[in-house]
């Protein structure tokens, strides 16, 4: 465990910076602390690293977001699937209701007829 300047135990944080994207360092745990406290934890990062990890990122980035999206819309396409059968039934009720009166009409004209 490493200690910050005002002794209290650092944090491993990750660098989001284009010069060195991934690479953890310590820092002080407390919060807009003013202790300044900073110490690498990864070793540098040959230069080669530092060009892809950026891109690697932003990919990862943009397949978590569409994984996101694909299950949001898994969840609204069931919902509209639930939606659909519901939807189903009430016009096989419907067409029943009319297939019904259609006998009850055609029966009344066979009445009138006779």
């Amino acid at each position: 465990m490493v200690l910050c300047y005002c002794g209290r135990f650092a944090i491993v944080r990750t660098s989001k910076t284009d010069t060195n994207p991934g690479r953890r360092f310590y820092c002080c745990a407390e919060q807009g602390s003013n202790c300044g406290f900073f110490m690498w934890f990864d070793p540098p990062m040959c230069a080669r690293s530092t060009e892809l990890i950026p891109g690697l990122l932003k990919s990862k980035m943009r397949a978590d977001l569409l994984e996101h999206e694909l299950r949001t819309g898994l969840g609204s396409s069931t919902r509209n699937q639930a939606d659909f059968e519901k939807l189903e039934q009430e016009i096989s009720k419907k067409n029943t209701q009319i297939k019904y009166l259609l006998v009850i009409i055609a029966f009344l004209c066979l009445m009138l007829l006779f």
